[in-house]
């Protein structure tokens, strides 16, 4: 593979002299692949794209909002809106900086080659030619679809040096979703404050962006981000959320807002026995609520009944 490259596409004519640094290429791929195929996001070193047959969609985000996905881009792309767009077609060559997170979708029967490259960035930092500043990214990896329980699926955000915030996604339909954050985990120093302050932003950012709430069951999150901004984050954060019982969710805003949603769009009378004892004991307990000087106004101070059903 190497020599058929070297002698029907050398280096020095297939990609501009500034990109020929001291540091060989690191892998030389061929792919080929039918209409719906491709490659799922992901990130690596600096790589060029040569399109040789066919034509292919090329979706690309910033090192800043870095994505990792195990699903086959066959089932569609996720995350896809917001992303840097092209269509690839016969001799156009794609530049791909190192972690810039991309997603490749085959529009028609494609041949392509790929060339990996040592960090092109790095080689013009030693050489002296400018001065280059790393910058921690973060990394988002999205939820899996093929998760068996598909109301409980799980990703994260990754910074380097394993700083990480740990995430599942609820709720009965795409209407209704639930970001429950599970735990923030960052080192117990400034910088990690810092990264802990930066993972919940990217948190907060993807939920607005799927149209969900958060639920902040990590303390961190609830008393080091939320409770200082409590103000503007009443109507996208949960104090609890409850889908315990099979076709009732039932969760409570931090303005007191308490919604009881019926989700078993599926039987004609989704009042079932469990799921009437269990609004019961949640009536029971906001009856039993109590006002002190501490706590001026209840934690419920509405209920709204729905229904995703008819």
């Amino acid at each position: 593979m190497g020599a058929l490259l070297e002698r029907d596409m050398p280096l020095a004519t297939a990609l501009p002299l500034a990109f020929r640094g001291p540091e060989p290429v690191v892998l030389r791929q061929l792919s080929v692949g039918q209409s719906g195929s491709g490659a799922p996001w992901h990130w690596h070193q600096d790589a060029f794209n040569i399109c040789v047959v066919g034509e292919r969609a090329w979706f690309l985000k910033p090192p800043a909002h870095a994505l990792m996905s195990r699903q086959p881009v066959s089932d569609g792309v996720p995350q896809a809106s917001g992303s840097l767009f092209t269509l690839q077609r016969p001799g156009d060559i794609v530049y791909v900086p190192e972690l810039w997170s991309h997603c490749v979708v085959n529009s028609v029967l494609s041949l392509s080659v790929a060339l990996e490259m040592a960090c092109i960035l790095k080689q013009v930092a030693a050489a002296g030619s400018s001065a280059v500043q790393e910058v921690p990214r973060v990394v988002h990896v999205l939820p899996s679809q093929e998760t068996p329980n598909a109301g409980h699926r799980r990703g994260s955000f990754q910074l380097p040096g394993g700083s990480q915030l740990k995430y599942k996604v609820c709720g009965s339909d795409d209407a209704h979703r639930v970001l429950e954050v599970e735990i923030v985990e960052v080192p117990d120093t400034p910088s990690g404050q810092e990264a802990a302050q930066r993972l919940c932003r990217e948190a907060l950012g993807f939920a607005r962006e799927m149209k969900a709430v958060v639920l902040p069951t990590c303390p961190r999150m609830a008393s080091d981000f939320v409770q200082p901004q409590l103000s503007q984050l009443e109507g996208e954060v949960l104090r609890s959320f409850d889908d315990a019982t099979p076709g009732l969710e039932i969760s409570l805003r931090l303005d007191g807002l308490a919604t009881l949603r019926l989700t078993n769009n599926r039987r004609r009378n989704p009042l079932t026995k469990a799921l009437l004892e269990r609004m019961r004991d949640f009536l029971a307990g906001c009856a039993a609520m109590e006002v002190t000087e501490d706590r001026p106004l209840p934690a419920v101070r509405a209920i709204l009944l729905a229904s995703t059903g008819p």
